[in-house]
């Protein structure tokens, strides 16, 4: 009888890896190559004739990211997450831009792929568009989040920071993957709140070595905005300077109702994942079924209280943009009256 339960978790653990396996690689060779076994050994175990040893089990565990408790239980509410900054935390901003590369990467050579994006915060990978921004955003995640001591007691200079070159070419290639990958995303007007409060506070506390800088990145925040403001219109994917260069369908909505942390899941027929952000910017994954499809279920809802602003949807789009554009252009003043009095 336990014989047969270890059968049937080895059968639940070789189902889930072959689920986690593009389509165009064999799961046969790839399992040979993980295991280190001829191809008759890992049919053995695949039709579970041969019993995985504990080695062997722990193995497959950790290159597929998946727990013995899901194998080993059926409680539902058990939900596995992977944490990849716990244990590598982050000591560089190279520490956080390689490991996002890598997952972009890796859903970019998944054929049909679907990404549907929920945020409070402007996503990152628009933030990559520009490098003042970008490294506006790590310098201050640096300061707080990650606590790096190199950029305590420091301020902020966008044109002394060398640091990025270290990186540039991963972000590229991000923004290179990500506009190929098919997106629903789900705003509200508050979505540069955060990043705009960033910049007052630099400008009141006297992180910026040049205070007038801040105008460069509410300028930046504005030529981001006319830039996804001109895909919604298209309802496709490009990068700035590839003008109607159009690659993959971009579909983004009005949340005006339902209240959401930073929540990305993608679907696709070889692997689906959440991601959630946990002490923003890092993120959490899980490939728990029963989540992703409670996820999903939870995007259909946001949807349907969602106002869809892409291609025709001319009025609403342009009254979340105006939204926007007023609370930037209100900081703007802020800050222009703060430095006239300094």
């Amino acid at each position: 009888m336990q014989q047969d339960k270890v059968r049937e978790i080895q059968l639940k653990l070789f189902k889930q890896i072959a689920q986690k396996i593009p389509e165009d690689q064999d799961p046969i060779s790839v399992l040979c190559d993980v295991l280190h076994l001829s191809r008759s050994n890992v049919y053995r175990r695949v039709r579970g004739e041969k019993i995985l040893s504990i080695g062997e089990l722990l193995t497959l565990m950790e290159k597929f990211h998946i727990s013995f408790d899901q194998l080993a239980t059926n409680r539902k509410t058990n939900i596995e997450f992977y944490f990849p900054y716990l244990d590598n935390p982050i000591k560089n901003f190279q520490g956080y831009v390689f490991p996002l590369h890598e997952v972009v990467r890796s859903f970019s050579t998944i054929p049909d792929i679907t990404i549907y994006y929920a945020t409070a915060e402007l996503p990152f990978f628009y933030y990559f568009l520009s490098k003042p921004l970008t490294l506006f955003k790590l310098f201050t995640y640096a300061q707080t989040t990650w606590d790096l001591p190199a950029y305590q007691n420091r301020q902020f200079n966008h044109e002394s920071m060398s640091e990025y070159y270290q990186f540039e070419d991963p972000i590229r290639e991000i923004l290179r993957h990500y506009y190929t990958i098919e997106n629903l995303e789900f705003w509200n007007e508050h979505i540069l709140n955060n990043t705009l409060n960033q910049i007052r506070t630099f400008v009141y506390s006297g992180l910026f070595e040049n205070p007038e800088h801040a105008f460069l990145l509410i300028e930046e925040l504005r030529r981001i905005m006319q830039h996804v403001q001109r895909m919604a219109e298209q309802g496709k994917k490009f990068l700035p300077d590839e003008g109607d260069n159009i690659q993959a369908p971009f579909n983004l909505y009005h949340n005006r109702i339902i209240h959401t942390n930073n929540t990305l899941l993608a679907l696709s027929a070889q692997v689906d994942a959440v991601f959630i952000a946990y002490d923003n910017p890092n993120f959490i994954i899980s490939y728990n079924p029963i989540l992703i499809d409670h996820t999903l279920n939870w995007f259909k809802i946001v949807k349907r209280h969602s106002i869809s602003i892409t291609r025709d949807m001319t009025s609403e789009r342009l009254f979340l943009f105006n939204q926007i554009e007023k609370r930037i252009a209100w900081v703007e003043k802020e800050i222009e009256h703060f430095l006239q009095q300094v």
